[in-house]
Formats: structure tokens, C-alpha cells, sequence
């Protein structure tokens, strides 16, 4: 792979046919490339550029569009790829030798004395496999120690990744089953409080002929309603979040990570939020189950 230009913010990326069929996507329509300044862009690059079949434009130096542009080299759309969720769909790919024919021109442009120039065709990153797990330790070493190139393992780099952010992660789920405690203990003592000044009120539905079994329904039913008004809350405050945080990524490195999808673990938080709700209710119905009426009416 070379790459280095952009346009509109979409990487142009120089390789060969076997990078999208490492990806198994398949043309919505078109082909593929077959010679230098054809390209095959993908899916979301058409969607949000307006680009069809036939369609030319020029890449610029960088990912940003106030960069070098190549106003001699443009780049015709030869084909479109489907909908694959993968990187490609946030690529414009073409050959090797589309990369190389815009830079060469270029080094002729800028210097006079072509004949010393060297006539060395530069990748920028090669995506390799290993025939056995020893290579996958070795090589990347050796590659990294006695070479001037950079090796990384996709797998190991992504690990690195998760034990660096696995802290944060573990921070952030201790401080959110915080708030679910502490959003129990509220709900407790709202429920408490509140039914302190209604023995009244439950003494006199208990003359009316309510059972005790109904007073504690009643309470009960108060903290499941609390409670679940909180996780339909919870639930579209964190989706519009999502909108919200996807929509800048998108803006600015076209990164889109909407899914508008509930997850299992998603729901398990909301049994289990639900069930603090439940917990958070038992001594407040408990005290409505044990309700004097002759006393609490000569109180009042």
C-alpha cells in the first residue's frame, strides 16, 4: 500500500486487487481499477460525496483539503464498493502506479537534473501473513531492531491498546455502579420519606377496605415506576450521546460508530437496575404493610 493523499477528507490508498478481497466486499457496481488514475471508492465516500461511475476528481497532499492539490492528475471513479462495515467503506483505493505517476511528475517538476533522480518505486506499508506463530514473534523484532521500517502485529498493538484504556474503562464502570447505589439509596429514601407522610393517606385507604397486601402493591408499584423511568431516561440520554459523539467523529475523521441496537449486556444493566429499584422499596412497603390504623388516625 502508498498512500499519503486524501480527498475530502477520504484516504486515496495505492495497492493491488488482493486488499479488497482480503475484506471479502463485493462492487455494488462497476469494476475494479485496470490503470493508473482509476479508482474504486467506497461505499460511504459515494454516499456522502455525491460520486458516481465516470466521475473525476483530484486527491491533494494530506487529509485535509486546504493542502498541495494534483490539479494535473485526475482520478476517475471506475467502480463503487457495497457496504462491507469495514475500513473500505471510508477509502478511495487505486494502483500503486496511480501513486507513483502523480509523485514522479511532481520530482520532474521540481528538479532539474532528472537523470540523478533514483528510479525506486516507494510503498508506504505492506499487510503480510505468517506461515507459523514463530514468525509472528521473530520477524517483527528483527524487522523493528536491524531495519529502518516499522512492524506491528495488529493483534498484539490492539492488546496494548485494551491494557491501556482497561484502567479508564474499570474507573468508569466503578463510578456508573456508584451512581446506580447511590440512585437506590435516593430512591429509598424518597420512597420512606414519602410514605412517613402518607400514613395518613394509607390508613384512610385501609377503612375504605384496601388490604395490606394492596398498600404494599401501591409502594411498590411507586418505586418500579420511579425506577424504570430512570432507565427509559437512562437509555435515550446515552443514545443521544452516541448520535451526538458519532456525528463529530464522523465531521471529522469520518468515523461513524452509531448502531442503534440494545446489547445483552445493556440488558442485564437494566434487570439489575431494576432489581435495586425492587430492593430499594421492601422496607418502605414493609412499614406500609405494618400500618396501625386506630393509632395513626387518632395521631392525625
Amino acid at each position: 500500500m502508498s498512500f499519503g493523499d486524501s480527498y475530502e477528507g477520504y484516504r486515496i490508498v495505492g495497492t493491488n486487487h488482493d486488499y479488497p478481497e482480503h475484506y471479502s466486499v463485493e462492487l455494488s457496481e462497476g469494476s475494479l481499477w485496470n490503470k493508473p488514475m482509476e479508482a474504486v471508492i467506497g461505499h460511504n465516500v459515494a454516499q456522502e460525496l455525491k460520486l458516481g461511475i465516470g466521475d473525476t476528481f483530484f486527491g491533494v497532499h494530506g487529509l485535509t483539503s486546504a493542502m498541495e492539490a494534483h490539479d494535473a492528475h485526475p482520478y476517475t471513479i471506475k467502480g463503487i464498493f457495497k457496504q462491507g462495515n469495514s475500513v473500505l467503506d471510508q477509502l478511495i483505493l487505486t494502483s500503486l502506479e496511480s501513486v507513483w505517476h502523480i509523485h514522479d511528475h511532481e520530482e520532474e517538476a521540481h528538479h532539474a537534473e532528472v537523470e540523478n533522480q533514483k528510479d525506486e518505486k516507494e510503498i508506504t506499508a505492506m499487510l503480510i501473513s505468517f506461515r507459523n506463530s514463530m514468525g509472528m514473534f521473530q520477524l517483527p523484532r528483527m524487522i523493528n531492531e536491524n531495519t529502518n521500517m516499522q512492524a506491528a502485529v495488529p493483534a498484539y498493538e490492539v492488546s496494548r491498546i485494551n491494557n491501556i484504556l482497561g484502567t479508564g474503562t474499570d474507573i468508569i464502570n466503578m463510578i456508573a455502579f456508584t451512581i446506580m447505589i447511590v440512585a437506590g439509596v435516593s430512591i429509598f429514601i424518597s420512597l420512606y420519606s414519602n410514605m412517613e407522610q402518607r400514613k395518613y393517606e394509607l390508613a384512610f385507604l385501609r377503612t375504605f377496605g384496601a388490604t395490606r397486601y394492596q398498600l404494599v402493591l401501591l409502594v411498590l408499584s411507586e418505586g418500579m415506576i420511579l425506577t424504570s423511568i430512570g432507565v427509559i431516561s437512562g437509555f435515550f440520554f446515552s443514545l443521544a450521546g452516541g448520535i451526538i459523539a458519532s456525528g463529530f467523529l464522523n465531521e471529522k475523521i469520518h468515523f461513524d460508530m452509531l448502531e442503534i441496537s440494545i446489547l445483552t449486556k445493556e440488558i442485564i444493566l437494566m434487570v439489575l437496575v431494576l432489581f435495586i429499584g425492587i430492593a430499594a422499596s421492601v422496607m418502605p412497603s414493609v412499614e406500609a404493610f405494618k400500618v396501625n390504623i386506630s393509632k395513626t388516625l387518632s395521631d392525625e
